[in-house]
């Protein structure tokens, strides 16, 4: 621990700065005592890094918190998850919002001689790094993630001054709030990214300007004359291969706009001609007949092998002279095909829609060119939607990052 802290930085064991270190039972009973009325009753779900959160919680009956009385929690006690692959060493402190509540076995109460060390001060130092390193070092040679109470008591933390704590705990809970509120922005940006290219499609198929241009067709007369408009292949678990040279195209791989190339599923050449399967081609519209929002489309990219795809998927080959692929999928994906598709769809427990209706849906169709330019118009917000998107993720990313940095220098006496 030493090589954590300056020379001249106190430190103590975590039972020399405690009135009292235990853990809590499962009631007499079990889960049978659980309701959602009571005393609210702490598991190690509950124990995030800092704080409480109860939104999954359980309680139990007065009489049951009484019986438990060894293990009843106040305002300013210290939880610390002691079990748990992912869970042990998470600390928060018990907020003044939770007057009385119990904890279970996976959760440890540390009660702080409050003249000797705030417990909010306690709590961030528990969740740094290098006391996370501790509780790992402990365990070694366990067979499962856990600490017992000799070992949590065993804990050693730098100890300041209160006033010190308390100036390292206003600067921790400046950072904490800062983070809060970038969060709060990303996740407005991250809606707005989101709705982005739905609100484009509305204003796109719903508004139509300039009308006396545009005609409604079907989706079949999308795909011509003598055009492919089919369902993919009905292939079984028996039928694909380890070792196969022809991909399927699953439902999972059909975003909304765009192609997921999730799936793994193969299947041989031989698999191929015994079912007689449709082969895809680049520029294909594929279309889900069942998975949630019904009627979602991609075009199937250029790909390095060639490719088939399931019976709930619909494929269109779009004539050329008709319309342009990717207006088709973004057609698709408009609230005007979805709320027809939506209609058409049947069944109760996982509703699709059969190719047949799936061909008589009718959606507004301008001329080639200026199909290309709401093309133009749809694929630059896309894009712009995809780099926002890209951007928000490694700012969340950065931000994660922040407050592990900041505990360890408040445990390095640096903050």
């Amino acid at each position: 621990m030493s090589k954590h802290l300056p020379d001249d930085m106190p430190t103590a064991a975590i039972g020399e700065i405690s009135t009292l270190v235990t853990s809590g039972s499962t009631p007499l009973g079990g889960r049978k005592r659980y309701g959602s009325a009571g005393i609210p009753f702490i598991r190690s779900m509950n124990v995030l890094p800092g704080r409480l959160e109860l939104h999954q919680d359980v309680c139990i009956p007065a009489d049951v918190h009484r019986e438990m009385a060894r293990s009843r929690v106040v305002p300013g006690d210290v939880l610390l998850n002691i079990t748990g692959e992912g869970t042990l060493g998470r600390a928060a402190v018990v907020p003044d919002t939770i007057p009385e509540a119990n904890i279970n076995q996976h959760v440890c109460l540390i009660r702080p001689i409050v003249e000797l060390v705030d417990s909010r001060y306690l709590a961030y130092i528990l969740n740094s790094g290098q006391c996370q390193d501790q509780m790992a070092q402990l365990q070694a040679g366990a067979t499962r993630a856990a600490l017992n109470h000799r070992l949590v008591k065993s804990l050693r933390v730098p100890l300041p001054s209160l006033a010190e704590q308390r100036r390292i705990m206003a600067r921790i809970e400046e950072i904490v709030q800062r983070v809060q509120e970038a969060n709060t922005l990303q996740a407005l940006a991250r809606d707005w990214a989101a709705n982005l290219l739905p609100a484009a499609l509305r204003q796109v198929f719903q508004d139509r300007t300039g009308w006396e241009e545009w005609r409604w067709a079907t989706l079949r007369e999308t795909s011509g004359t003598d055009g492919l408009f089919t369902d993919g292949d009905w292939i079984l678990s028996k039928n694909m291969s380890p070792v196969g040279e022809v991909r399927l195209i699953q439902l999972a791989d059909i975003g909304e706009c765009q192609f997921l190339d999730v799936s793994a599923k193969v299947i041989t050449r031989d698999t191929l001609k015994k079912l007689a399967c449709t082969l895809l081609a680049a520029g294909d519209v594929l279309v889900s007949r069942m998975a949630a929002p019904i009627a979602k489309a991609c075009v199937l990219p250029q790909l390095p092998y060639e490719s088939i795809t399931a019976v709930d998927v619909t494929v269109i080959r779009v004539d050329p002279n008709v319309a342009e692929p990717r207006f088709i999928m973004y057609a698709c994906n408009s609230p005007v095909v979805r709320e027809q598709a939506e209609a058409l769809a049947r069944g109760s427990t996982r509703s699709r829609i059969t190719r047949k209706d799936l061909e008589q849906i009718r959606i507004p169709l301008p001329p080639i060119t200026r199909q290309r330019r709401i093309i133009e118009y749809l694929d630059t917000l896309q894009s712009q939607a995809s780099q926002l998107c890209r951007v928000q993720e490694e700012t969340r990313g950065e931000l994660d990052a922040l407050l592990p940095a900041v505990l360890e220098k408040a445990y390095r006496g640096e903050l």
